[in-house]
């Protein structure tokens, strides 16, 4: 205040004056004379202490409340520091660091308003020669810039391999101690590719960083296998990776992503191994048409293969006919994109107005000769089953087991009718190329058993796919072929007929299976076995 009104005055005795410039320079003058006791009182703050057995970062924190400025130090330089008490009252911040600091061989260094905490640097003596200054950790300075030579604020600086680290200020420098000459300094920022530089005998590092180009968001496959990122596409489009597909495999990987899709109700037919699989994007759409969602293979919209199948009770087997897509090797899936809303129609027509699937195969790789070999074997049991009476018979002319009570429990168990069964996969694959020409090709085998007997399943596939660019990336050539062998036994039916767990399940509790083991008998009348 009184500097202000010191100022005041001279500018009123300057305005008497008659030399026209000599206001403004005394006035320069006085303003710098301000800035400097301003900024003088900003480094010259009183605290006032009064603490009983309290740790340093503690009274760190209480420093900081008091005067604003922020402690920068390692965690490790005061693991073996003991407590301290303080009690001063209107002192000035560096007079309270230097008694603080001195007793536990630690410095200090104020920059701007940061207080950076290191260790204090010690000196070795040897004979017959001057004591040379050694330390244990020392102190790198440095700036980062881009390529163009912009100051990059807020950029990571770690050693590597510990958690020490700090970051840029605004102008792009920093200050770090390190450890050991060995120390590996990672300077790492969004959008920039990260530089690592090796401390050595250097104490100032300086970094330029160049712009990370190759980093892109997700991309998915759309239509006609254009690859779009996701988050320029304005409507709903997931994506499955092919080793989602591939970690348990089915003999339908179909199968494989029942819960991994929202919005998808994913059901396996009780067919057994090999069924087919019905896949409802959003909800039931039509009561009497079909709700399954269009299958497209590598751009190729694939036709519903299902046979008409009588109805009710009298259904027949499944033989899994309905979803060919489910038939491929999945090994040979680079990418699953599933386009659950209306956007499908809009690129598929009516065919997809249930959703779609859209399979993208893989290609050959660039470079050396790579072999891939996987094996897959998975065994299955029946893990929930009903819970059987055993103490009441059946009625005389009826099967169901409501009649008098047995004088011995039955021994009779359906679940003795289950086996274990099994999916083993088998797939080789092979992939080569170059820049401008990629081979990939593949076979595999696929053999399953039910867990009721008689009931199998085997396929076995082979693919070939090349793709090719010629006259000067002008034309592009995609050769892909694909080949598949089904055979299945014995699959089960939803109705009544062809369904063998119907039976097992309301055989009477008096009789006994083995009797009926031999379901046909020769009949000699009629020439021929009978049931």
């Amino acid at each position: 205040m009184q500097l202000l009104m010191l100022c005041k005055a001279l500018c009123l005795r300057v305005a008497k004056i008659s030399h026209p410039f000599l206001p403004i320079k005394l006035t320069t003058v006085l303003i710098l004379v301000l800035s400097m006791q301003v900024t003088a009182r900003s480094f010259a703050q009183r605290i006032s202490l009064s603490e009983k057995s309290i740790s340093l970062p503690r009274l760190f924190d209480i420093i900081h409340r008091q005067t604003g400025y922020t402690f920068v130090y390692e965690k490790k330089i005061f693991e073996n520091t003991p407590v301290i008490s303080v009690d001063k009252k209107d002192a000035l911040l560096t007079d309270v660091l230097n008694i603080v600091l001195k007793e536990q061989h630690l410095v200090y260094e104020i920059k701007y308003n940061t207080i950076i905490i290191t260790r204090e640097e010690t000196t070795v003596p040897l004979q017959g020669k001057s004591n040379l200054r050694t330390t244990q950790q020392e102190p790198v300075t440095g700036k980062v810039t881009d390529k163009k030579g912009a100051a990059l604020p807020g950029v990571s600086v770690k050693i590597k391999g510990t958690g020490t680290g700090t970051s840029t200020d605004t102008d792009g420098k920093f200050r770090i101690v390190i450890p050991d000459k060995n120390a590996v300094i990672v300077f790492s920022f969004v959008g920039f590719v990260p530089v690592e530089r090796t401390a050595g005998t250097q104490t100032e590092i300086n970094v330029s960083m160049a712009e990370d180009y190759v980093k892109m968001g997700e991309v998915v496959v759309t239509a006609l296998g254009i690859k779009r990122e996701t988050k320029t596409l304005t409507y709903n489009v997931q994506e499955i990776k092919s080793s989602e597909v591939t970690a348990i495999k089915d003999a339908s990987f179909i199968n494989s992503l029942a819960g991994k899709v929202a919005g998808v109700t994913i059901n396996n037919s009780s067919s057994g191994i090999g069924g087919s699989t019905r896949v409802v994007m959003r909800g039931t759409k039509s009561l009497f048409g079909s709700n399954d969602a269009l299958y497209v293979l590598d751009g190729i919209p694939l036709p519903s293969l299902k046979t008409t199948q009588p109805e009710d009770f009298y259904k027949v087997p499944d033989g899994g006919d309905n979803d060919g897509i489910s038939h491929i090797n999945p090994d040979d899936i680079e990418s699953i994109s599933v386009l659950t809303g209306s956007a499908a129609a809009a690129l598929y027509g009516s065919q997809g107005a249930n959703g779609a699937i859209l399979i993208t195969t893989k290609q050959g790789t660039p470079g050396k000769l790579q072999v891939t070999y996987s094996n897959n074997s998975m065994f299955i049991r029946p893990l929930v089953t009903p819970r059987f009476q055993t103490t009441y018979g059946s009625e005389e002319g009826s099967y169901q087991s409501w009649g008098n009570k047995l004088e011995m429990p039955s021994t009779y168990d359906p679940t003795d009718f289950f086996q274990t069964g099994y999916n083993e996969t088998n797939s080789l694959g092979l992939s080569a190329g170059t820049e401008k020409s990629r081979t990939y090709g593949s076979v595999s085998a696929v053999n399953s058993r039910g867990v009721v007997p008689n009931n199998d399943y085997n396929r076995y596939n082979a693919s070939f796919r090349n793709t090719s660019t010629l006259i000067d990336n002008k034309l592009f050539l995609d050769l892909n072929s694909f080949y598949m062998s089904q055979d299945d036994q014995n699959m089960r039916g939803q109705g009544q007929y062809h369904n063998p767990l119907l039976p097992i399940y309301l055989f009477p509790r008096g009789d006994d299976i083995e009797r009926y083991k031999l379901f046909q008998r020769y009949d000699a009348e009629r020439n021929f076995n009978t049931q």
